[in-house]
């Protein structure tokens, strides 16, 4: 199986398109956290107020990922909010780095794919370069290198055909990486050494070091171990001035290989564990997978199968936890290899077997040839765009001067009448949406409290008094005051906890059934994972659905009723779902019954940008709808 399997093969290629993400950046300073922190805090709500959303999420994604996500998860409220598209497209980009991150795969392609529509419908080519760059990676992860050579290709046409040098260097250096996962080792060192050209002319040190690292890999391939340390070395030197954790991680592990590939297993081992350290603290499944694997070949070569297969167990669980056939083939081959170092043939045979199944489907003949076509076709349009474009060049040198000038003429009347136009546009474009967003305040606020409920309140307290009753008078007087004052106090918030959110919510249940004389009761069930003080809402979303249960599903029925307010957190924790279940009449005697239509469904619509469903029960009604977090 050593000899089978050659471990160069397996484990360089897979840091080459991290690559992918660098447009995320570097960390900077704390005082920069702290000047867009002060941005936000100003609450202007706006597209400046978005971007600082997004620049802390970019300096928190490498260190702290739950704090950048949210930032993001509040970037991609107030994009909704603003109806900022370009905001939109670019939050589904974070959050398909941030998934592919965490490896969630499927839902990051997912994610980027709503970006890359957005981007397209506005015309922006470099966003939708972005986004074809990610699935790229994304596609790699999961196998599909035909569909990873394809998004790579389309990125570098677009990059080329717009001028973008970095975005142009970062495909060729993703397409370098697929060649020589296939071993071919030539066309991979061409890509990688157009893509180095092109970061030495920008000056870009992240780019450099990719280079040097791939051409490292080179050196390995041809078993030049010392020149690609070198190289290696060179590259970590760079890194460790930015403190980025995932290049240095990249960097530190092809270190080890080189010992390993040198015999030198001590070193090996102590770069490993290194990088696997670093890898932790980004929390980076796929690549600790890689990690565990390295270190399961290493135990391997120093006669430890017990450790070996220990490693590559490991390795195994979190590759196919996450979706990764490439990974699960090395994991297989070592696992054969381990089993053949303790003498368990049998064992090994079955790993080998599997290692064998897997490979064809990754490795075979068929998706080189279709790798191959897809080169070629693109090098096809490369050449005929440059002929189109010579031709284009030379029929532009014919024209004459005059002509010349009249088009600059009508192109500076256009250009003058385009910018007039766009400025009217986006002048009354914005007073439609600060008007929209006016009378949708002032609706929700109408909406906050039925008139019906205050008056039939004041009407209930002086029928107390009249009839004697002062003690529940005055206890249901300072009830409703204190309804009454927390209606006024959040009126103008747009968001408040999810514990202010049930306290009015219970003052309000508490109310209806002492004026209905307890006929109905009422329960509220909350998920345990919802900080109820952290986690905020739009004010007084809940009430006017528990207000339609007791008045037009309950009371009707004319029996004891239940009202049940359910409260539960989405598994990915940005959104919370509320139901709101009665046992009364249910929803088509409702419907026979009313003879008003009800707008308070569709304000709450119009406040969360979600649908609102009703279903129907045995006996009675359930009304849910999410909130985003």
């Amino acid at each position: 199986m050593k000899n089978t399997i050659s471990f160069f093969k397996q484990v360089l290629p897979l840091f080459f398109l991290v690559f992918q993400f660098l447009y995320v950046g570097v960390c900077h300073a704390q005082s920069e956290i702290e000047d867009l922190e002060l941005i936000i805090q100003k609450n202007e709500r706006d597209t400046v107020q978005f971007d600082a959303y997004i620049e802390l999420y970019k300096l928190e994604s490498m260190q702290a990922s739950q704090k950048a996500k949210a930032y993001l998860d509040q970037g991609m409220i107030l994009a909704r909010k603003i109806d900022y598209e370009r905001g939109k497209a670019l939050a589904f980009l974070c959050y398909g780095d941030y998934y592919g991150l965490q490896g969630n795969l499927e839902f990051a392609i997912e994610m980027l794919n709503n970006g890359k529509t957005i981007y397209d419908e506005l015309n922006d080519h470099r966003g939708s370069a972005s986004c074809l760059n990610n699935l790229g990676g994304l596609k790699y992860k999961l196998g599909d290198y035909n569909g990873a050579l394809e998004c790579y290709l389309e990125t570098a046409r677009i990059n080329e055909e717009i001028g973008d040098s970095s975005g142009l260097a970062i495909a060729q250096h993703n397409i370098g990486g697929l060649h020589y996962d296939q071993g071919n080792f030539d066309k991979a060192k061409e890509y990688w050494q157009k893509s180095l050209d092109l970061e030495y002319a920008l000056k870009d040190s992240i780019g450099i070091i990719y280079g040097l690292n791939a051409i490292g890999a080179v050196h390995t391939a041809k078993k030049e171990y010392d020149k690609a340390l070198e190289m290696m070395h060179a590259a970590l030197n760079i890194a460790n001035k930015f403190g980025d954790i995932s290049i240095r991680a990249s960097i530190t592990l092809n270190i080890g290989v080189q010992h390993q590939r040198l015999d030198q297993f001590e070193k090996a081992k102590g770069y490993y564990l290194q990088s696997l350290d670093l890898y932790k603290q980004i929390d980076d499944d796929y690549e600790l997978s890689i990690q565990y694997f390295n270190l399961g070949k290493l135990e391997c070569d120093l006669n430890n199968g017990e450790k070996a297969i220990a490693y590559f167990d490991t390795s195994l669980v979190i590759a196919d936890s996450i979706g990764a056939p490439q990974l699960m083939e090395h994991s297989f081959g070592g696992m054969a290899d381990a089993n053949k170092l303790l003498g368990n043939y049998e064992e090994a045979f079955d790993w080998l077997e599997k290692w064998n199944d897997i490979q064809d489907s990754l490795k075979g003949e068929k998706v080189k040839i279709q790798l191959n076509e897809l080169q070629e076709k693109y090098e096809t349009e490369l050449k005929d765009n440059e002929i189109a474009q010579l031709q284009k060049k030379k029929a532009e040198a014919t024209l004459t001067a005059d002509r010349r000038k009249w088009l600059l003429i009508i192109f500076s009347i256009l250009i003058v009448s385009a910018a007039l136009v766009l400025i009217f546009y986006l002048g009354k474009r914005k007073a439609r949406e600060q008007q929209r967003r006016a009378e949708l305040e002032q609706k929700a606020l109408r909406a906050q409290m039925n008139p019906h409920f205050i008056f039939n309140s004041l009407g209930a307290i002086q029928q107390m008094y009249v009839t004697g009753e002062l003690d529940l008078a005055n206890n249901y007087m300072g009830d409703f005051g204190s309804l009454m004052r927390k209606i006024l106090d959040n009126s103008g918030k747009d968001l408040i906890s999810v514990k202010e959110e049930l306290e009015m919510l219970k003052l309000y249940l508490e109310l209806e059934k002492s004026r209905n004389i307890e006929l109905f009761d009422y329960a509220i069930e909350i998920d345990e994972r919802i900080d109820r003080l952290g986690t905020k809402i739009p004010p007084m979303i809940i009430q006017p659905f528990v207000e339609n249960a007791i008045w037009h599903g309950i009371l009707p029925s004319k029996k004891k009723g239940k009202v049940i307010v359910r409260l539960n957190c989405t598994k990915n924790a940005d959104m919370i779902v509320c139901e709101i279940e009665d046992n009364g009449i249910g929803i088509q005697q409702q419907v026979k019954r009313k003879k008003y239509e009800s707008k308070g469904m569709k304000i709450t619509e119009q406040r969360l940008g979600t649908k609102v469903r009703v279903r129907s029960l045995s006996p009675g009604t359930c009304i849910t709808i999410k909130i985003m977090i």
